[in-house]
């Protein structure tokens, strides 16, 4: 039961008997049934990483269901020398101010980032990377 860990490489996805599928369940009026996370061991890390893509903005009901999920991993998933779950949404619009109050008090282990659908063009890419480096040189 719980993960099965590999020495091959440092990404394991997870496989065995999970308490999730009951929960979901059991739950079922309150999870929607056909939401998805996607979890993967990360060994070198050594604790779960919960990876949620959303095809649009994310929603305070998205962080409190991943919230909801990091607990679950937490109590139910995790060996006694694993490190606390990660858990990532990604979303096409993200805001902060919505983002900065559901998670208000929640673990720091929980991560909203707006994704892009396409790489900038290479004059853009370049100018981005310039200015990064200048700023973290403290050049003006």
């Amino acid at each position: 039961e719980g993960a099965v860990r590999n020495p091959d490489g440092p990404y394991i996805n997870h496989h065995g008997d999970s308490k999730l599928s009951s929960l979901k369940t059991t739950h079922e009026s309150s999870l929607v049934t056909a939401h998805e996370i996607s979890n993967i061991y990360h060994r070198i890390l050594k604790c779960f990483v919960l990876i949620d893509l959303k095809k649009n903005s994310v929603r305070h009901e998205d962080i409190g269901q991943m919230n909801m999920y990091l607990g679950y991993f937490a109590t139910e998933e995790n060996m006694p020398d694993d490190n606390a779950p990660i858990g990532i949404i990604m979303s096409r619009n993200k805001d902060e101010l919505l983002v900065e109050y559901a998670t208000y008090g929640m673990d720091s282990n929980l991560f909203v980032s707006k994704y892009e659908l396409y790489l900038p063009n290479r004059e853009d890419l370049e100018r981005l990377v310039s200015n990064i480096l200048k700023d973290s040189s403290g050049e003006s």
